[in-house]
């Protein structure tokens, strides 16, 4: 397969290809001469296997949720901090206030980051909630 790396991505030879200089080469997907001129080759599937291995996809941590899928995660793997949730619950009129009038918590919030902070949960201990909210 005819591939080129490039931006951390490999990108197969398109149909059609515009050169620096504004000429469009048609069919240059069929062209061996031309895509190796502008810097594709062909990758074996061996080559591109160890690619991927050493390119992995980039991890991307959620930054929303639902109320439940926040209490669901918590009572699944947290227990120690859903009771203390409660108990901040049970004990602030700011974070009933706030738990009441919201639909999804976005962990970048000043709100959210506040009540986080008020729990003691650290941002490593956020991090692991967000990948385990729908696991």
């Amino acid at each position: 397969m005819w591939l080129k790396e490039q931006d951390n991505q490999l990108i197969p030879a398109p149909v059609n290809f515009r050169t620096p200089d504004g000429v469009t080469i048609c069919n240059f997907n069929l062209d061996p001469d031309a895509m190796t001129r502008y810097g594709w080759r062909d990758w074996t599937e061996a080559e591109i296997e160890a690619w991927k291995q050493a390119h992995p996809d980039p991890v991307i941590l959620r930054t929303m949720c639902t109320k439940y899928e926040l209490v669901t995660c918590l009572e699944k793997y947290f227990p120690e901090l859903l009771a203390s949730l409660r108990t901040a619950y049970a004990q602030s009129a700011d974070l009933q206030f706030y738990w009441n009038s919201v639909l999804d918590l976005d962990r970048n919030n000043a709100d959210f980051q506040n009540l986080v902070q008020n729990l003691g949960v650290t941002s490593e201990q956020l991090d692991e909630i967000f990948s385990k909210i729908g696991a």
